[in-house]
């Protein structure tokens, strides 16, 4: 087999790996544009779900304001979209969220993986068909130099200098195009990686602020509702019985008094500490006495110390809160008139229950969406506890959370 038989079988062979690595390296990239593109779009589809049922658990109205805070959070363009029809847009984008007016919340021009993927996929292929070339451009010289030189000699073939010229000016392409390629990948990975952060970070703060706007409704919200029913019945009293109308009134400010500091202990987060040596049943106490505002509703507490003491301190302030929470419903919705909260053991487990006589509901008819009921099941499944409701209409309401408390069986 002659030198020019073998070099043109190399370069066919070159060849054939170019076309092969090039159909393998956009199937690869297709495959990673559309699983990137997925990815981004679901885990920002996630936080704006999020951020609208922050806001209905806040009961704030969607407005521009509000759209350009949510898109500065996403690092996405978004805008509102109203549908033609009862049914969805065709128009929506990948992203969208419906809203409780009936609009959408559509992400625009989102930048996704997508971009990076298909930049590089490009610079894969020019890099390809720039190392095609010029491996076809010297197989074209080195025939036309073998066809010259049989002319003018019957001699074998010898590379010349020429030759060996353009394969070096070849092979120094190659290795600055596989540089540039490489150079790409790494800022590709990097691009992705700072991406996910980010998300992370957005997830992080998304919760958080779920967080305290369930804490501020089970908690301040409660006592300063409490407050005004209180300052009501002073009113009520202010005429015929001034005496108990001004007891009233500074027990009001010291109810007042009291939330400030639980705002400022909730800031520092000292709460499970002063709840700690204060004893559960003595904040349990005060909580449900500020809740009843001094109306003639029998509440009667049965707490166990022992028990108590095996909760984790998240344990403790969420029992405080869900304990405000559903002896406020009681009183406000249900017009209770004896209520009985108790924790105890069973078994291996610490069950905290509330129980009241008032109106009670029917339980598949209630929303989903309420904060008070909503907030406790959270409040439980953030502890790893359970949560059940037992009601019906004329028959009063059970609220029973527990948690498995393994030291408990011992």
């Amino acid at each position: 087999m002659s030198s020019l038989t073998r070099l043109l079988a190399f370069s066919l062979l070159m060849l054939t790996v170019l076309v092969i690595a090039g159909l393998a390296a956009q199937s690869w990239l297709q495959r990673q544009d559309q699983r990137l593109t997925e990815i981004a779009n679901g885990q920002l589809q996630a936080q704006l779900q999020a951020a609208v049922a922050l806001n209905r658990q806040a009961g704030l109205a969607w407005d521009d304001q509000k759209l350009q805070e949510t898109s500065a959070l996403t690092g996405a363009k978004l805008r509102f979209e109203v549908p033609a029809s009862s049914g969805p847009s065709t128009n929506l984008t990948a992203v969208a969220v419906p809203l409780d007016d009936g609009r959408w919340l559509v992400v625009e021009g989102h930048v996704v993986p997508r971009d990076i993927a298909l930049k590089l996929f490009q610079r894969v292929l020019i890099g390809l068909g720039v190392f095609a070339l010029l491996l076809a451009a010297a197989l074209v010289f080195t025939m036309a130099l073998r066809t010259r030189q049989k002319s003018n000699s019957r001699s074998p073939f010898h590379p010349q200098t020429t030759d060996i010229g353009s394969l070096s000016a070849l092979a120094r392409n190659s290795i600055r195009q596989q540089a540039e390629l490489d150079k790409e990948r790494d800022d590709r990975l990097r691009a992705e990686a700072d991406a996910r952060q980010r998300l992370q970070l957005l997830n992080l703060a998304l919760e958080e602020k779920i967080h305290i706007g369930r804490d501020l409704h089970d908690g301040v919200i409660q006592s300063l509702y409490a407050a005004g029913l209180t300052l009501e019945s002073a009113r009520q009293l202010a005429d015929t019985k001034p005496e108990m109308a001004a007891q009233q009134i500074d027990s009001t400010l010291n109810l007042i008094n009291r939330t400030i500091q639980e705002i400022r202990t909730y800031i520092a987060g000292l709460s499970s500490d002063r709840v700690r040596s204060d004893s559960l049943s003595q904040a349990l106490r005060e909580v449900v006495n500020d809740i009843r505002a001094g109306r003639p509703t029998d509440i009667e507490l049965k707490i166990d110390d022992k028990t108590a003491s095996h909760l984790s301190d998240s344990q403790v302030s969420e029992t405080i809160q869900i304990v405000r929470e559903a002896v406020s419903n009681a009183l406000r919705h249900g017009g209770a008139r004896q209520i009985r909260v108790q924790l105890t053991s069973v078994d291996s487990r610490a069950e905290l229950a509330i129980l009241d006589d008032g109106t009670g509901f029917d339980v598949n008819g209630i929303s989903s969406d309420g904060h008070g009921l909503s907030n406790i099941r959270a409040r439980a499944s953030n502890t790893e506890g359970s949560f059940d409701l037992t009601s019906s209409p004329g028959h009063g309401t059970k609220i029973r959370v527990s948690w498995a408390i393994p030291l408990l069986a011992t």
